[in-house]
């Protein structure tokens, strides 16, 4: 099981668990998305979209917390 990231425009990053919609790949993805949540006070990461073995993140590419 491999993760495969794509670009979903400039605010958006799509990531694929898994092609399979295995139950491995659901918890990992839900695993992964409840760790981004519990990050997200840091102001990059504005929305968490979830699904059964992908997850979508939007972020804020103008966001000045590195500066």
């Amino acid at each position: 099981m491999q993760t495969r990231f794509s670009f979903g425009g400039d605010e958006h990053i799509f990531a694929e668990v898994d092609e399979s919609m295995s139950l491995e790949a659901f918890f990992k993805s839900l695993f992964i998305t409840n760790a981004v949540a519990r990050r997200q006070d840091q102001g990059y990461v504005t929305e968490i979209c979830p699904a059964n073995a992908s997850y979508q993140v939007k972020f804020d590419p103008d966001s000045d917390q590195d500066r």
